[in-house]
């Protein structure tokens, strides 16, 4: 029997759903055994692995999208997993992987013999791994919010500046330089003033960086410098770990940073349509170029820079769109119930922009991206359409909406539309029309 080549696709993720999870080298034995025993032989080459990453984080699995190239450039003609899982836990991912192996005829086996393939029982599989996975993650969140409660210290990828690892103890240095730092703001030096000072005196962050302004507002701001543990930037109890700074003073730099506009921790958006307006070309976020009252595909942030609007026409047609949508619904009354469709719905607006650097970084082809994110785009509509129907709106009154903050108008706007392409317009100088932007 003629040895085919193939290809294996490994994954070890590190959170809790996956303890259970077989290593990486025993995924590969039992793949390379399978492949032996039907003539296949699993090239180095086309060996993929992604360790340390969740099934759930899609984009941010770079083997994998490496595994789509190499499928779609006619390199891999068979591939072995350990199990269906190790693919994928999220529906919208799988499905693609399915039509992708189906369009270029790539057969995918598990290690037990099973095949995987476009059909309808591999992906209500998919579907119950999904639901399995968000279950998790709903664990998860609740065990995160337990621990908080009872004062146990925040996890961090890196160790927060003042203290070593775990809170364990107070780095006297880095704790002497957090004291002198809420010490000068609160008499009233700005933050830029002291990062200067401390990057002139050679004074390093945790990393052995350069302190930002940002940086050192986000030290100064962290509750746990008073020994107070936070959930979801609440205080939910007093943690187990020794202080750096008193309550008090803690209150009066969060105070102080909450009126600093510059290095101010509020968020509100001076631009109506900032963040909710994409480039119909290259699909970045538009930028507001303040200066020209226009929303435009900033270069220097990833754009292409050939689309940009006038705020003014755009925004009045968005207002006018969101007061007539806001009257045509129903009432909706209060939930008392958590909902965590904001959270879902920024985690994939974080991965569509990963999808968008994956194809500026060359790891994705354009038909690629505008799949991936055409998916991406119709989960969020769905969310959102779902939360229109069991959630108030932030504003729910179409005439209280028009006399609403422009903040409030924004969260109202982009709860129902939450991602407006604009398109190229006809000529150099048209005037808006509806008809550029695409929903």
């Amino acid at each position: 029997m003629e040895t085919q080549t193939a290809a294996t696709y490994l994954r070890k993720s590190v959170v809790k759903d996956d303890k259970d999870a077989e290593s990486i080298q025993v995924q590969l034995h039992y793949n390379t055994k399978y492949a032996r025993s039907v003539g296949w032989d699993i090239s180095p080459d086309l060996t993929f692995t992604d360790e340390g990453i969740s099934a759930s984080k899609g984009l941010e699995r770079p083997d994998w999208l490496k595994m789509l190239e190499a499928i779609k450039s006619g390199k891999v003609k068979r591939i072995v997993v350990r199990e269906q899982a190790r693919l994928s836990r999220e529906d919208i991912e799988l499905f693609i992987f399915l039509k992708t192996i189906e369009k270029y005829s790539v057969e995918v086996r598990d290690s037990f013999g099973h095949e995987i393939k476009n059909d309808l029982q591999t992906k209500v599989k998919g579907l119950v791994d999904a639901d399995y996975a968000k279950q998790v993650g709903i664990n998860v969140q609740r065990k995160r919010q337990y621990n908080a409660s009872l004062g146990k210290h925040p996890k961090h990828y890196r160790r927060p500046y003042g203290y070593t690892s775990g809170y364990e103890s107070v780095v006297p240095n880095e704790a002497k330089v957090i004291r002198e730092a809420a010490r000068r703001f609160l008499a009233g030096e700005t933050v830029y003033i002291i990062t200067k000072d401390f990057n002139n005196r050679g004074i390093p962050t945790a990393q052995g960086k350069k302190w930002c302004t940002s940086g050192l507002s986000t030290v100064l701001g962290r509750a746990e410098n008073a020994g107070l543990r936070t959930y979801k930037k609440e205080v939910v109890a007093k943690g187990a770990w020794p202080t750096i700074i008193d309550e008090k003073t803690y209150q009066a730099i969060i105070a102080k940073l909450s009126g600093n506009a510059p290095y101010s921790t509020v968020t509100a958006r001076k631009h109506l349509l900032v963040g909710i307006l994409v480039c119909g070309l290259c699909q970045t976020r538009l930028s507001a170029k303040e200066s020209q009252n226009r929303y435009w595909c900033n270069p220097s942030r990833g754009g292409c820079g050939k689309i940009g609007r006038t705020m003014k026409g755009i925004d009045a047609f968005m207002i006018k769109l969101t007061y007539e949508a806001i009257k045509r619904l129903p009432a909706v009354e209060n939930i008392s119930q958590p909902d965590d469709t904001d959270d879902r719905i920024e985690a994939l607006q974080i991965e569509r922009e990963e999808t968008v650097k994956a194809k500026k970084d060359g790891l994705l082809d354009l038909r690629t991206m505008i799949e991936l994110t055409q998916d991406i785009d119709a989960k969020i509509k769905n969310l959102r359409g779902s939360q229109v129907k069991s959630q108030p709106l932030p504003v729910n009154d179409a005439d209280a909406f028009l006399n609403a903050t422009t903040d409030k108008k924004r969260a109202t706007i982009k709860r129902l539309f939450p991602v407006v392409a604009v398109k190229p317009a006809p000529s150099k100088g048209a005037r808006f029309k509806p008809d550029q932007l695409e929903f």
